[in-house]
């Protein structure tokens, strides 16, 4: 589980934490500043990502297409 919660994190930062990519299961980016560029490329960056928390993002229609798209994983998509 990986909490950014009110963090300042970009899309570049998340970028970042490739290497965490293949084993992390639980995200949370409520409160950040991700944009919908980022979720061009999520899935290739955490393929095996289970729940997402987008709560209070800008994230957009496109990026959830995206997202629900190549996320196979997914269960658990929090946009509230």
């Amino acid at each position: 589980f990986l909490n950014l919660d009110n963090t300042k994190i970009t899309d570049e930062g998340l970028m970042a934490l490739k290497p965490l990519g293949k084993t992390l299961k639980n995200i949370n980016l409520c409160h950040t500043s991700i944009t919908n560029e980022l979720f061009k490329i999520f899935a290739d960056v955490f393929p095996n990502i289970e729940v997402i928390n987008l709560s209070e993002t800008r994230i957009k229609n496109a990026g959830l297409k995206k997202i629900a798209e190549h996320c196979l994983a997914l269960t658990s998509i929090d946009l509230s």
